[in-house]
Order: structure tokens, then C-alpha cells, then sequence
């Protein structure tokens, strides 16, 4: 059905704000093309086209060069759009002092194009179309790496559906932008945005992600170790960005992960991720820390009194279940202390182990049996000759203890 059309029927779900989309795209459609950008939005505007990847230019642009997109297409309601991905390639390849200024112009036209997105965070919404500013903020952001609208992430939060307040706000940000940038290499504009403009949070990892992509990590990286120092008020949870920096070359995670998880500060999720992010590392002293951490915690006046975060150690058991990147002799003595049933820490924290030793876990055992089993397999054999006795395990455990204390091996 065509747009006149369209229009034209008695559907009184089409009003309002849809009707005046509508008409600017018949208006849209009736205008010249006088350059590639033009016929752009006049292409979408008139053909169905397959979902455009909105939010996540980022990684889209991975995707524009390779030979065969035919996989992209997607089903729309009985519509099998074309391939979006070639035009898009041809429009973020003009000379951006072409582009660049057209597209701005296009951030004041809310003509409805053809265009669907799919939702996404609720994946049983309906898909919703882009409107030609969106469409146009989109390539701006894919252009020039900076992610100048950290709104637009649902349909109630579309550029072209924001308070035309806002609206005009980032159309003069955009073009001030611009006009201060003219002439610098694509980097240098992108650190100036990141430096003077941006300041969401979602904005400055999105425009960091577009650095790393094009080679420029060391303004990445000099921005990201300001980003992190500004997330810990009062306690860093997302440690995201740590690991990003982590992967560059900068320690600074580790050593914040290891100050908090052993001084009980900013612990239950954050304590817990601290915890995943020291298994998955390299740090030399993760035995050591999470053996601490271990044998302190469940003795802790603090965590007694029921008033502080949950505890951390359920998570250090469950991530060393089938962890295998190196030895954890201390870690595990410290768990042989711990004689809560698995049932009582809750059946998540398990699935490590049963999914490493889920034949030789035996009725009964707890958590201490179970990182005897893991001492035997990784450690030292320990001499036992039916697991499913407990008196043997028990005289084995603390045969353990009483060795790796004199050897002052067992944190103290």
C-alpha cells in the first residue's frame, strides 16, 4: 500500500503524530534528488527494507563489506524487505563534508520511511518504523564514531518521538559540533566530542567502541580510565569498562577487585563480580585473595549481624567448580572449613561442580567434601577409599587443614 493510500483509509489507529509523519513523506517523495543523500531517504521511504540494526553501529559496520548479507534479511509480516546493508555501505562511504551537513538538515524531517526496527529489550513489542531523522541520526553516529543521543533506545524514546526541546538541543550540539571539527581527522573530532560534549554513560562506551574498532586506542583507553574513576560513587558495580581497560594494558580492575573483596567493602553484587573478574584474569594472587576471603567472611561480625550485603564465598565456590586456569591449593583448604549442606547455598552455586564431578558426587556431601574432591583431582590425591563415607572424608579434611597450616600455606 502506498503512503496516499495509506493515509486516505478510515484506520483510526493512524493518527496524530502518524498522520504528520505521513505527510512529510508524501512530501519527501515529491522533491527533487539532488544528491546521494536525497536518493537515500527517498529509497526508504518508498521500498520495504529488511530490520536495520538501530543502536548498535558499532559493531554494524563489520557487516557492510563483507560479500554475502543475504543472511540480514528478516520476515516482516509477510514481507520479505531488501537488504538495507549496501546502501547504508554507499552513504557512510561519501566524503563526510558531503554527508555530514545533508544529514543534519534530515534531523528536522520526521518523514515515516519503510524502515522497521525490532524492539529491544521487550522482544514480544511490536517492531516500529524509523522516521527519517532517526534514520539520519543513525548515520551521523556511524559516521563520525560519536554517539551524540543516548536516548534513543525504545520507540517511546526515538529522536523524532523526544520533546522538541531536546530535539533542537542536539540538531545545534550536532552542527556546532561539526563546525569546530571541520578538517580534523576523524579521531581528533571524535576526542573533542568525547572531551567537551559527551556525557552519558552509554555515549562515551559507544563512541570508545568506535575507537577501538578504527585503531585509535590510545584515545579509547585515556578515555575509559577517566570514565572508570568516575563510576566508583560510592562502589564501582559495573566492571565492564574494567575489563575493556583490563584487555588494553591497564591493571587498575585487579587491583581495585582485590581491595574490595579483601577488605569486605561494596560487596554482594559487586563483591560477587570482583570475584568472576579475578578468575577470569591473570592476577598472581587470586588464590591467595580468594582464599582470604573465604576463611574470614563466614566469621565475620559484620555479615553475622544480618545488617550487610550477601555473602561473596558462595560465589568463589561456585566459580572454581570447573575452573581449571590454574592451581588453587589455598582457596580450597579454605572451603574444606565449610560444612553447609549444598542444599542450604542453594542449588545455582552447584552446577559448576556437577557439571565437573557430577559422577562422583555422592549423597550428603557438602561443601567441604566437595572441594576435597577437587584437592584430590588438582592438588594431591588424598587417600580415600569410599567417598561415601563421611568419617574417611572428614579424617581426610582435616588431615589437610592441619598440613597446609603448618606449612603455612592456609591464609591467616
Amino acid at each position: 500500500m502506498d503512503w496516499d493510500s495509506i493515509l486516505i483509509t478510515n484506520d483510526t489507529s493512524i493518527i496524530g503524530a502518524y498522520v504528520s509523519d505521513i505527510q512529510q513523506t508524501i512530501a519527501l517523495l515529491k522533491s527533487p534528488m539532488d544528491n546521494e543523500v536525497d536518493s537515500f531517504f527517498h529509497a526508504i521511504c518508498s521500498t520495504w527494507y529488511s530490520t536495520f540494526p538501530y543502536r548498535v553501529s558499532a559493531h554494524l559496520q563489520e557487516e557492510l563489506f563483507i560479500e554475502d548479507t543475504s543472511y540480514l534479511n528478516r520476515r516482516r509480516e509477510k514481507v520479505y524487505g531488501k537488504n538495507l546493508y549496501p546502501r547504508v555501505s554507499q552513504i557512510i562511504n561519501l566524503p563526510s563534508n558531503q554527508s555530514i551537513p545533508l544529514m543534519i538538515e534530515y534531523l528536522d524531517n520526521h518523514a515515516a520511511t519503510r524502515v522497521v526496527v525490532d524492539p529491544q529489550w521487550d522482544f514480544e513489542d511490536p517492531s516500529f518504523y524509523l522516521s527519517a531523522s532517526d534514520m539520519a541520526l543513525e548515520l551521523i553516529k556511524i559516521i563520525t564514531w560519536c554517539d551524540f543521543s543516548d536516548k534513543a533506545t525504545s520507540y517511546e524514546q526515538l529522536f523524532s518521538n523526544l520533546p522538541i526541546e531536546y530535539q533542537e538541543i542536539n540538531t545545534s550540539t550536532i552542527r556546532n559540533w561539526y563546525e569546530k571539527t571541520i578538517g580534523l581527522p576523524k579521531n581528533e573530532a571524535a576526542a573533542f566530542f568525547l572531551d567537551s560534549i559527551c556525557q552519558d554513560d552509554y555515549s562515551i562506551s559507544y563512541t570508545c567502541t568506535n575507537l577501538l574498532y578504527h585503531g585509535d586506542t590510545l584515545t579509547a583507553l585515556r578515555t575509559y580510565q577517566t570514565y572508570y574513576e568516575k563510576m566508583e560513587i560510592p562502589c564501582r558495580v559495573d566492571h565492564e569498562v574494567g575489563k575493556i581497560l583490563l584487555s588494553l594494558g591497564d591493571r587498575r580492575v585487579l587491583e581495585d577487585c582485590a581491595n574490595k573483596i579483601m577488605n569486605f567493602r561494596c560487596m554482594d553484587v559487586s563483591g560477587r563480580e570482583c570475584v568472576n573478574v579475578l578468575l577470569d584474569s591473570n592476577y598472581p594472587y587470586v588464590d591467595e585473595i580468594l582464599g582470604e576471603v573465604v576463611s574470614t567472611e563466614p566469621h565475620s561480625i559484620y555479615r553475622k549481624k544480618g545488617s550487610g550485603p550477601g555473602y561473596v564465598w558462595p560465589t568463589i565456590f561456585a566459580g572454581i567448580g570447573n575452573y581449571e586456569k590454574r592451581k588453587m591449593p589455598v582457596t580450597l583448604v579454605a572451603l574444606m572449613q565449610i560444612e553447609d549442606d549444598l542444599e542450604a547455598i542453594g542449588d545455582s552455586y552447584s552446577i559448576p561442580w556437577n557439571k565437573k564431578y557430577g559422577n562422583q558426587i555422592r549423597e550428603g556431601f557438602r561443601v567441604c567434601d566437595l572441594a576435597l574432591l577437587k584437592y584430590n583431582d588438582t592438588i594431591k590425591p588424598v587417600n580415600i577409599k569410599d567417598w561415601s563415607d563421611k568419617t574417611e572424608r572428614d579424617i581426610a579434611i582435616l588431615s589437610i587443614i592441619k598440613e597446609n597450616t603448618v606449612k603455612n600455606i592456609y591464609p591467616r
